[in-house]
């Protein structure tokens, strides 16, 4: 069965929360508590069904953690080095996490938000301390000339 459409704005190509996919996690907490025969445990387990709110939440989550996996694919080849594209890739993440702090849509997590931007900063900043993503630069650079 094909996913259905995302509620949620997540970029493309990422992990989407689908209303089949929320349905799925509800049957499934819905029938461990129909299982359980203790009925204060029944309650707890009933307890973790989530209300639309928390899956609005889970969702806005969800996209924020979309963008760390594109910067995260952005490091990940098969086919040679991506140290050259360690700083488009933090200062993409870093525009995408400071930017949505910023949004009312996404206040619960303008905190983590901040200080991830922050921690971010100090991996951008580390980059003037060594010589290497400027060879990575120029080996990237000399290494695709030669192909044309």
């Amino acid at each position: 069965m094909p996913i259905a459409t995302s509620r949620y704005d997540t970029p493309p190509h990422h992990f989407v929360l689908t209303d089949l996919l929320l349905q799925h996690v509800d049957t499934f907490v819905y029938e461990m508590g129909r299982q359980e025969q203790d009925l204060s445990k029944r309650a707890k387990i009933d307890f973790l069904q989530l209300t639309s709110a928390e899956w609005t939440r889970v969702g806005q989550f969800t996209d924020l953690l979309s963008y760390a996996d594109v910067a995260q694919q952005a490091f990940s080849s098969e086919q040679g080095s991506t140290l050259h594209l360690a700083i488009p890739a933090l200062e993409t993440l870093h525009k995408s996490w400071s930017s949505r702090a910023e949004r009312q849509k996404y206040i619960r997590f303008a905190d983590p938000l901040k200080a991830a931007a922050k921690k971010l900063d100090e991996y951008y900043e580390k980059t003037t301390d060594t010589a290497a993503y400027v060879i990575a630069m120029c080996s990237s650079f000399l290494f695709s000339s030669s192909r044309l």
